[in-house]
């Protein structure tokens, strides 16, 4: 009779075979830790970068309200100064504010740990506007409507269409000031009546021969005013012109269109004060009037751009001088537009070290 005689390995793992296991492991496992280490480290910086934007764009929403001027010369100081961001504990950190208050001044300080630095700087030639000083506004009879860059957006879109054309047929641009030159502009005034007054002003810009054969392009802006009112007395339109030429060199008008809804009463006209932001443009240029379509008779155009050897420069439909047309006499001064830039930083950082985020905007005052 066979006998058979069973073993049992019990010898496990060698050495070897342990050692190999773990380096394998090791090799495996060291990728994973620096994955989700830097994804951490990624995260963290993600949420600090979500902070600071919101934080940032606060301070900026912030700065650009302040009723108080942000670059200005306190009462006994020497030099122009940022008095409303020295009160939030801000100090210099750099200034080139001449003694007109022009040029730029950067400040810095530490909020929610990080580094925060706000440059406030005027621009020369948008600081050379001269505009009325207007005393008196009542915004609940009154309405104020400033143009924008609605003008230089036009000129833009205009340009586009220039560029494309020429593109494609190969024929030879025209320049900012020919396409200037072409450009016509009505700016429309509507007026409802709906218990309360409802104002919205906005402008129509038409540009001929950007393309052959006698094109003729139109851009509609955005609206320079939208405004609710429960009584309306004056309509406050400051504006810059357009320089549009005829074929012989003269000046065109700018149009104003005053268009009332169906409820409003066919003689109801609020004064109109019709403000050039640059008067010098206007005194250049003697050719230069202000066409006012549908205005009516009741109201008194108030304006600041006729010569003083005229009555005025505001004509109507037919182009005949409005009789009630008054002159502006309101002193003038300059208006400061200020850039603001805010950027922030991780706390304690150095020259090299890139910004969290930065973010920009303007103000006048």
């Amino acid at each position: 009779m066979e006998t058979r005689t069973i073993r049992n390995n019990n010898k496990g793992f060698s050495l070897l075979e342990v050692v190999l296991s773990m380096a394998i492991l090791a090799i495996i496992t060291i990728p994973l830790l620096q994955y989700f280490n830097d994804s951490m480290r990624y995260n963290a910086m993600m949420e600090k970068k979500q902070q600071a934007t919101i934080f940032a764009q606060e301070l900026l929403e912030g700065l650009k309200s302040q009723e108080q001027p942000l670059i200005d010369k306190p009462s006994g100081a020497a030099a122009y100064t940022a008095p409303y961001l020295e009160g939030l504990g801000y100090t210099v950190a750099e200034t080139t504010l001449d003694a007109e208050g022009k040029g730029s001044i950067r400040m810095k300080h530490v909020e929610r740990q990080m580094d925060v630095e706000v440059t406030l700087s005027t621009d020369v030639s948008a600081n050379e506007i001269e505009r009325p000083i207007l005393y008196g506004l009542d915004d609940t009879t009154d309405v104020l409507v400033v143009e924008g860059e609605q003008t230089k957006e036009a000129a833009v879109y205009f340009a586009a269409i220039n560029n494309a054309y020429a593109l494609e047929h190969s024929t030879s641009l025209l320049s900012a000031g020919e396409i200037e030159a072409r450009m016509r502009r009505e700016i429309h005034i509507q007026i409802e009546d709906t218990g309360d007054y409802k104002v919205r002003v906005y402008a129509e810009y038409s540009c001929t021969g950007l393309r052959e054969g006698g094109s003729s392009d139109t851009f509609v802006s955005s609206d320079w005013a939208n405004v609710t009112i429960g009584e309306l007395k004056n309509i406050y339109l400051l504006y810059s012109k357009v320089t549009a030429r005829d074929e012989s060199g003269f000046s065109k008008s700018d149009t104003i269109v005053v268009e009332r809804g169906a409820s409003v009463p066919a003689g109801f006209s609020p004064d109109l004060f019709l403000i050039c932001q640059k008067q010098d443009s206007v005194t250049a240029d003697p050719g230069y009037q202000v066409q006012v379509k549908g205005y009516g008779l009741t109201g008194t155009i108030h304006t600041n751009i006729q010569p003083v050897d005229l009555t005025g420069k505001v004509v109507d439909d037919s182009f005949n001088l409005f009789a009630n047309t008054k002159k502006l006499t309101e002193e003038e001064k300059p208006v400061r537009l200020v850039k603001i830039k805010v950027e922030t930083f991780p706390e304690n950082h150095s020259a090299s070290d890139e910004s969290y985020v930065s973010v920009e905007t303007t103000k006048e005052e």
